[in-house]
């Protein structure tokens, strides 16, 4: 019994296993590559024939780049948790704009202005990355 690896070009592992040894090189399809050897395609990767370690992600918002092998962050699932992260706290203080809301104008202003800047993170220079994230109002 051998184990295999199949990957492309790029060194992704695409699938691995163990088959009988006169099966080895018929694991393989068109345009995929075949290395003896137990691998992992969530932690490993092939480097010039040999089975790799990945790097440490650089965030939970990377992706490993094969070209480049290096961690590359997607900015747009970044910026797509931040919107959401906004979403629920704008929804959160809906009430605060309400006709029958208990807050004074004054409040209202307030959380008016909050809500505001958290509709404007997504024009902070530092965004999806860097947010800054507005204080509520008080009371």
């Amino acid at each position: 019994m051998k184990y295999f690896t199949i990957f492309n070009q790029k060194g992704q592992i695409l699938r691995s296993g163990v088959c009988h040894d006169e099966d080895f090189e018929h694991q393989a399809q068109a345009n995929e590559l075949i290395l003896e050897g137990k691998s992992d395609p969530i932690l490993q990767y092939i480097v010039n024939n040999t089975i790799t370690l990945l790097p440490a992600k650089t965030n939970e918002f990377c992706q490993f780049d094969y070209d480049a092998k290096q961690w590359v962050t997607n900015f747009d699932q970044q910026g797509n948790v931040v919107k959401n992260q906004r979403f629920l706290i704008l929804s959160e203080c809906d009430w605060t704009q309400s006709n029958d809301s208990p807050l004074t104008a004054q409040q209202k202003t307030e959380w008016a202005t909050y809500r505001q800047a958290l509709r404007d993170i997504t024009k902070q220079s530092g965004f999806p990355a860097n947010v800054i994230w507005p204080t509520p109002p008080q009371g």
